[in-house]
């Protein structure tokens, strides 16, 4: 489909900048001084948390989802609870939870809700009280979607429906078609979801949302929606699909952003990305 290869722009010259590390390659692509210190917060690749740990005053905090080791030196944990405490409890990571379990005052309920870690679960089990149920309807575990079932009338449509696992697309399919709010539906990487989805007026979809959509039929979608001419592309609405496409984890999204908008612009937006870590986004078939 995307016949576009990815090739630094003219007139760059590669490891200009003096971020290179002899443990740190980046994609033949990617010129290191388009890094955005505050996107990269966001990178969850060991390339990226090598750099943060080496650069550890220009960790942009707020949105910082992997300095998990150096929140665990120093008492940066103290230092910046104010701005990392719901990333801590929504951070997957077994390290995260470990945290947690050891420092029980960090928990932020509502940001648990929604993680998906066996260990998050089990906790939240024993915390009923304190569930935020709107969140915990987005947790993929099985659990949780049991824990929902059990209170069904906690369950709230806007929430599930970006849940991917099979117990939530059970409960999705059987809401009607003229119910389901699409913007939500839009980020929901399932396959499941993907059908309904096909199958809708273009009018229904959230282009913003979906562009976030890592699975592959999902960027088709995407690819079929977006002008063709890139000067339309240009305009504030489609730059902000340009964003999200730039911190689409799947390759094939890289590959449609470069090919529908302006390179510098790509490159500028994408630190976020794990793909500017010696990653060449492959031909989506």
């Amino acid at each position: 489909m995307f016949d576009y290869q990815i090739t630094p722009p003219s007139g760059i010259t590669l490891g200009s900048s003096n971020l290179t590390s002899s443990n740190i390659q980046f994609a033949e692509w990617f010129d290191p001084k388009y890094l955005n210190w505050s996107e990269l917060s966001k990178n969850p690749s060991d390339g990226a948390i090598q750099l943060l740990i080496s650069n550890p005053d220009k960790i942009v905090w707020e949105t910082n989802e992997n300095a998990i080791e150096l929140l665990k030196e120093n008492d940066f944990i103290e230092r910046y609870y104010e701005y990392c405490h719901f990333w801590i409890s929504s951070n997957e990571s077994d390290a995260c939870l470990q945290l947690l379990l050891e420092n029980p005052k960090y928990i932020n309920w509502s940001a648990l809700s929604g993680n998906s870690n066996s260990q998050a679960v089990l906790m939240l089990k024993q915390n009923y009280d304190k569930i935020d149920w709107d969140r915990l309807a987005s947790n993929k575990n099985p659990e949780a979607i049991r824990m929902l079932i059990s209170k069904e009338r906690d369950i709230t449509r806007r929430s599930i429906l970006g849940n991917p696992s099979d117990l939530a697309m059970n409960i999705i399919e059987k809401i009607p078609l003229g119910e389901i709010n699409y913007t939500f539906l839009c980020a929901n990487e399932s396959e499941r979801a993907l059908n309904i989805l096909e199958k809708v007026s273009i009018h229904r979809i959230n282009l913003y949302v979906l562009a976030l959509n890592a699975n592959d039929r999902a960027i088709r979608l995407v690819a079929s929606i977006l002008p063709q001419e890139r000067e339309i592309c240009d305009n504030i609405k489609y730059f902000c699909v340009m964003q999200q496409l730039c911190r689409n984890r799947n390759p094939n999204a890289v590959t449609l952003a470069f090919e529908r908008f302006d390179r510098i612009q790509v490159l500028k937006n994408i630190s976020s990305n794990p793909n500017i870590f010696a990653i060449t986004p492959y031909i989506l078939k």
